[in-house]
């Protein structure tokens, strides 16, 4: 892991809004989810759609690292560690005719393993080091969709949850495992076609976004609060993105 100077909770939040509002306008927002804009034909073209959406996708995901003062050979290691696969699984409601809530499971693993380098510029010392990371993340869900053709569907979400983080390794046969968690930001947007009445497959990406302020390390708490050294941990930033595909059943 690596440290960073700036906490990403209020930025995290203006750019999640961003991309939501991205694909559905702010001034019209309000309208196009209650659908006070609609008029008599888009009324019941909506009203006629399924209300009860329950996904599952699978994809590749990658874990977004800003590089710190260390070796290039451990920028190397940590870049494999960051991609890896995700899953998810989503129920939502659409209590409007563009819009509902729904709640979001998120999973993330990711394996990386490499052998005799240096962790930290001109040092002599080697390392071998093999990790894996899991990350999971639940939360409420809000969510909007927009009628693109006859089966084809944008759908766009925006939600807030709790995030686990777990790290366990072995580096020069010396086991460490390391766990924290935090709440968590994600918006996600895709697009889904409906071959059948309650059946339609999608493609979409999500961005989630936390940092970590504190975690333990085989056991022992660790605070990050020391903003005046720069090679102190004080805030670790989980930012991820997603591109995933998968099967919705519609009701």
């Amino acid at each position: 892991m690596k440290s960073s100077k700036n906490s990403i909770s209020i930025p995290t939040l203006f750019f999640a809004v961003f991309i939501l509002g991205s694909f559905f306008p702010a001034r019209t927002l309000a309208g196009e989810v209650l659908g006070n804009d609609l008029n008599e034909d888009e009324i019941h073209e909506y009203v006629s759609l399924p209300k009860l959406r329950i996904s599952g996708e699978v994809g590749f995901s990658k874990w977004v690292i800003s590089p710190d003062s260390i070796s290039s050979e451990y920028d190397d290691f940590y870049s494999s560690l960051g991609l890896g696969t995700c899953a998810s699984a989503d129920i939502e409601y659409f209590f409007w005719p563009r819009g509902g809530f729904g709640f979001s499971w998120i999973q993330f693993i990711s394996r990386a393993a490499k052998d005799n380098f240096p962790v930290q510029n001109n040092s002599s010392q080697l390392h071998s080091i093999h990790e894996r990371i899991i990350v999971q993340y639940l939360g409420p869900d809000f969510i909007a969709r927009q009628i693109i053709t006859q089966n084809t569907m944008l759908i766009a979400g925006l939600g807030a949850g709790y995030l686990t983080f777990q790290s366990t390794g072995v580096d020069n046969g010396f086991q460490y495992k390391v766990e924290a968690h935090n709440y968590a930001i994600q918006t996600h947007v895709g697009l889904e076609y409906s071959f059948l009445r309650f059946l339609a497959v999608g493609v979409e990406g999500r961005f989630l976004f936390s940092n970590l302020t504190e975690y333990t390390y085989n056991g022992v708490k660790h605070v990050l609060t020391d903003t005046q050294n720069q090679f102190i941990w004080y805030n670790i930033p989980l930012y991820r993105f997603e591109i995933s595909g998968g099967l919705r059943i519609l009701f």
